[in-house]
Formats: structure tokens, sequence, C-alpha cells
């Protein structure tokens, strides 16, 4: 049960962290869908990665893997849409 407290907390906190607005003048909607699915391809890679170094003996490793995946994934994905000059 305590485990489920927490997970719900921890799921309502960052649910908010999931939408990303950026704006590049001169760009369609085509440019940012393109964009944003190589970006997000690339993002889900790092942030795979990031998580597999987190030990995951029991349900508090595999939270916090979620965790750090969640957080690298919207830190990975936004440095991507920077890069490609996205705002």
């Amino acid at each position: 049960m305590k485990t489920l407290i927490i997970v719900t907390l921890v799921l309502f906190i960052f649910s908010g962290c999931g939408t990303t607005f950026m704006s590049k003048p001169g760009t369609s909607n085509e440019d940012w869908q393109r964009d944003y699915s190589e970006c997000q391809n690339h993002a889900r890679l790092v942030s795979t990665v990031a998580s597999s170094n987190v030990g995951s003996t029991g349900v508090g490793g595999g939270i916090a893997a979620g965790i750090i995946q969640g957080i690298e994934f919207n830190s990975a994905l936004k440095d991507c849409l920077r890069a490609k000059g996205w705002k």
C-alpha cells in the first residue's frame, strides 16, 4: 500500500512534465512533427541507458529507475529540440 501511494504521488508530480511547447520561426507543423519524432527517439535511447544504470532491486529500485528514466527523457527531448533551433 505504501508503494502504491508513493507511485501515485510521483506520477501526479511529474504529470505536468509531459507536454512540450516550443516554436521556431519559419517552420511548419510538419517540421515540428519530424524534429519532435527524431528527438523522441533520441530521448528514449538516452533515458533507457540512464535508467539501466540504477540498481533495480525490489519495488523501490524499479520506482527509482522509472523516475530517472522520465526525468532523463524530458531533459534529452528538450535538449535535442533546442539543438535543432526550437525555443
